[in-house]
């Protein structure tokens, strides 16, 4: 396997799992009753960005490991899902 489509689907992966993981554990500056004139009550307060990269990361590599085994272990692919849609053929 070439070594572009596997970097290629980890980064959209890895975006993918981003936007997922931001809302996660978020307290915004309402919720701790810390909002100061001229801040959105929407911001969150502490934002641990560090944490939710690093969390990311994981959770797409461990994805990708996972694809990685069904892929070339098992050899499953997307010609192995069963079709819902009969085929049509002319009689």
């Amino acid at each position: 396997m070439n070594w572009i489509l596997p970097a290629a689907s980890f980064f959209v992966l890895w975006w993918v799992v981003l936007f997922t993981m931001l809302p996660w554990a978020l307290r915004t500056e309402d919720d701790e009753k810390h909002a100061t004139l001229g801040e959105m009550p929407g911001a969150p307060h502490r934002p641990r960005m560090l944490r939710a990269l690093l969390l990311t990361t994981v959770i797409s590599a461990c994805l990708m490991a996972g694809y990685y085994v069904v892929t070339d272990f098992y050899g499953f692919s997307f010609e192995d899902i069963p079709r819902v849609v009969p085929e049509i053929t002319d009689r």
